[in-house]
C-alpha cells in the first residue's frame, strides 16, 4: 500500500470527490417512492407505523419543520450519517487492533463499497442502521476498556434509538448480543454491566413500537415476518449470490471472503473484538443467504447484507496482511472506480438521459416524472374544477402530497400494491382512504404500473366503487415509460382507457387495441425523438375468447384493433403507438 501520508491524501481526495458526487445526486433526483412515503407518515406523527417503527418519520418529520421543502434537505441527516461511516470505521479499526498503523486503509476500503455510497443517497433506513452498528460497537469496545457505567448505558441509548429504525436492526442486534456473550463469556465484568445497565435502557426503544402495535393487533410484525414472505423454497434466490458479488465489485468480495475465512483458520488467534466484529458479519450475511430461498422476492434485498460487507472490510484492512497488498490496492481502485462510475451514471440518467433507456427505466421507474405528474395534475384539476384528487395507489398518493400544491385534498384507493407494501392499515390509521362522496373527484391513475392482466379489473372496480368515470385526460412521460391517465368521477358511465398489448418478433411489431366501438379514429407508430407519425394499418375483430376479456360485460360493445408494422427505427430510439380517441391522443408503452 502506500506510505501513510499518501494514503491519507488519497483517502482525503476519493473522500471529497464521492461526497460532492452523492451531494448532487441527492439534490438533483426526485424522491424514490419509499421516500415520499415516510415523509407522508412523518406529517402523521404516531409512536411508530404500521410497516416500520419510527425513526425515519419521525426525522424527515422534523427536517420539514426545520429545513426547505426540498428533497436535498429531507436527505441531508442520512447524508450527514454516510459521511461518517468512513471516519467511525477508521477509528473502530484502531481501536479493535493495537497493531493496526494504517487507519486511512479502512477509509479507502469503505469508499470502495459502491452500496454504502448509494444507500446514504436516499432518505431510507439503511445507513442509519449501519450508522448506529459502527456507532454501538465503538461504545462497546470503549466500555470494556474502562468498565465506567456511562457507556453501557449510552450503549443502551444507541440501541434504542436503532431499534426504531427498522426490524432488520432488530436481528442485528440479536445476532451481535449472541456473539458478544459468546465471545466475551469469560469476561463476566462487562457481561454483567451489560445486563444491568445496556439491557433495560435498550429495551425502552420497544416502547413507542410496543404502543402502536398494542393498538393494531401487531401489523409491523404481521407484515415484516408473515405477510411479506412465501416462507416456500424459490430456486430463483440462486441468482443472490451472483448479484453480491457485481453490487461489491468482484475484488472487494473477494477480500469480504478472505475475512470471513479467518474465522475458521485463526479464530483463536485474534483479538476478541476483531473476532466479534468478523463472526457477526458473518453470521448475518449467512442467516440472509440460507433465509432467501424462503423469503420475500419480490421486493429489491440486495442491500440487506451491507452492514456484513462494512463491518468484514474493517476487519479486513486490520489483518489481512503484506500478502494481500495487490488484491487491496486493485480492490481499493475497482471498487472506489464502480462507485464513481455508479453515482455518476445515476446522476446522468436522472438529468441527463434522453431519451432513457430501458435498463434507466427498471431501475429508476419509482424515481422519476413525480414533479411532471404533480404539475399537470394541479392543471387538469383547476380545468376540470374538481373537489378533490383519487390517487390510485399509496406511491401516486405519496409523491402527489409532495410535489403538489393542492396536497390537502388528495386520497387514495383501496389498491393491490397498498397490500403488497403493507400500507393499507396505515393509510386508514392516516385517514386517507378516499371515502365515498356525491362530487365529482379527479382520479389519476398511473397505467404503466399496472400488469395487462392487471388492467380490466382494476377500471371495472373503480368505476363501480366511484359512481363511473370519464377520461379526460393522458400524460405520457419519457417516451412511454411512465403513462398517467385522468378521470372525472361520478359520471354514470365507465370509460376505459386503450388496453394495449403488443409483441416483437424480428423487425415487426404486432398487437392489439382493446377499446369501445366506434371509438377508435386511427393509429399511427410515433417516434418521439424523430418527432415522425406513420399510419398503421389496422384490422377489427370481435374479442373472442381470451381469459382477459370475461369480466367485460356487453362484450360486443368492445373490440379489438389488431395492428402490425415494421420496426425500421434506429436502435436505442424509442417507437410508441399513437391512438387517437374523442379527441384525445393516447400514448402506448415503449414498442421497442
Amino acid at each position: 500500500m502506500l506510505k501513510q501520508a499518501s494514503e491519507k491524501h488519497v483517502f482525503l481526495s476519493c473522500f471529497t470527490i464521492l461526497s460532492l458526487f452523492q451531494v448532487v445526486l441527492a439534490a438533483s433526483s426526485e424522491l424514490f417512492v419509499d421516500e415520499a412515503f415516510y415523509w407522508l407518515e412523518g406529517q402523521h406523527l404516531a409512536w411508530s407505523y404500521s410497516e416500520v417503527p419510527g425513526f425515519l418519520p419521525w426525522t424527515l418529520a422534523l427536517n420539514e419543520w426545520l429545513l426547505p421543502h426540498h428533497p436535498f434537505w429531507l436527505r441531508l441527516p442520512g447524508l450527514l450519517a454516510l459521511f461518517s461511516v468512513p471516519w467511525l470505521g477508521m477509528i473502530l479499526a484502531k481501536q479493535i487492533s493495537t497493531n493496526h498503523q494504517k487507519p486511512w486503509s479502512t477509509g479507502m476500503l469503505l469508499l470502495a463499497l459502491p452500496l454504502l455510497g448509494i444507500s446514504g443517497t436516499l432518505a431510507v433506513a439503511d445507513i442509519w442502521m449501519v450508522f448506529f452498528s459502527l456507532l454501538s460497537l465503538l461504545i462497546w469496545h470503549r466500555a470494556c476498556q474502562n468498565q465506567k457505567p456511562i457507556y453501557f448505558l449510552l450503549l443502551g441509548l444507541v440501541l434504542a434509538v436503532g431499534i426504531n429504525t427498522h426490524l432488520r436492526f432488530w436481528l442485528i442486534v440479536m445476532i451481535s448480543c449472541l456473539v458478544i456473550f459468546w465471545v466475551y463469556r469469560t469476561d463476566k465484568e462487562s457481561i454483567f454491566a451489560l445486563l444491568k445497565l445496556t439491557f433495560p435502557v435498550m429495551l425502552l426503544g420497544f416502547f413507542p413500537i410496543l404502543i402502536f402495535n398494542l393498538s393494531q393487533d401487531f401489523p409491523l410484525l404481521a407484515f415484516q415476518l408473515k405477510d411479506r414472505h412465501p416462507w416456500a423454497f424459490q430456486a430463483s434466490h440462486f441468482k443472490f449470490f451472483v448479484l453480491q458479488i457485481i453490487i461489491t465489485t468482484p475484488l472487494v468480495f473477494w477480500l469480504c471472503l478472505r475475512t470471513a475465512a479467518l474465522l475458521s483458520s485463526k479464530f483463536g488467534k485474534l483479538d476478541r473484538p476483531v473476532r466479534v466484529l468478523a463472526l457477526i458479519a458473518s453470521v448475518h450475511w449467512l442467516v440472509y443467504a440460507i433465509l432467501g430461498f424462503y423469503s420475500d422476492s419480490l421486493r429489491l434485498n440486495l442491500h440487506w447484507t451491507l452492514i456484513s460487507y462494512v463491518l468484514l472490510l474493517i476487519v479486513a484492512s486490520t489483518q489481512l496482511g503484506q500478502h494481500n497488498q495487490k488484491i487491496f490496492r486493485w480492490g481499493v481502485i475497482t471498487g472506489t472506480a464502480a462507485h464513481l462510475g455508479l453515482l455518476t451514471t445515476l446522476i446522468y440518467w436522472q438529468n441527463l438521459q434522453d431519451p432513457k433507456s430501458q435498463l434507466n427505466a427498471q431501475v429508476t421507474q419509482n424515481a422519476i416524472g413525480w414533479q411532471q405528474v404533480s404539475t399537470y395534475t394541479d392543471e387538469v384539476l383547476n380545468q376540470h374544477q374538481a373537489s378533490q384528487v383519487i390517487a390510485d395507489n399509496f406511491m401516486t398518493l405519496a409523491q402527489l402530497r409532495y410535489y403538489s400544491d393542492q396536497q390537502n385534498i388528495i386520497t387514495v384507493l383501496p389498491h393491490p400494491l397498498n397490500s403488497k407494501h403493507g400500507r393499507d392499515l396505515q393509510l386508514k390509521i392516516m385517514e386517507l382512504m378516499h371515502q365515498p362522496t356525491d362530487n365529482s373527484s379527479l382520479l389519476v391513475v398511473e397505467h404503466s404500473a399496472l400488469k395487462l392482466q392487471q388492467q380490466i379489473p382494476f377500471y371495472q372496480q373503480t368505476c363501480a366503487q366511484l359512481g363511473g368515470m370519464k377520461l379526460v385526460d393522458s400524460l405520457d412521460l419519457f417516451a412511454g415509460i411512465k403513462t398517467f391517465h385522468f378521470f372525472i368521477t361520478g359520471q354514470g358511465e365507465c370509460q376505459m382507457p386503450p388496453i394495449i398489448y403488443h409483441e416483437k418478433n424480428a423487425e415487426k411489431i404486432s398487437g392489439w387495441v382493446l377499446q369501445a366501438k366506434n371509438h377508435i379514429s386511427q393509429l399511427e407508430y410515433l417516434d418521439p425523438k424523430g418527432g415522425s407519425q406513420q399510419p398503421v394499418e389496422t384490422s377489427q375483430s370481435a374479442l373472442g375468447s381470451n381469459e382477459l376479456f370475461k369480466s367485460l360485460p356487453q362484450s360486443d360493445s368492445y373490440q379489438l384493433i389488431h395492428f402490425t408494422f415494421d420496426d425500421t427505427n434506429p436502435p436505442n430510439r424509442p417507437l410508441q403507438l399513437l391512438i387517437n380517441i374523442e379527441g384525445k391522443q393516447i400514448r402506448s408503452a415503449r414498442l421497442n
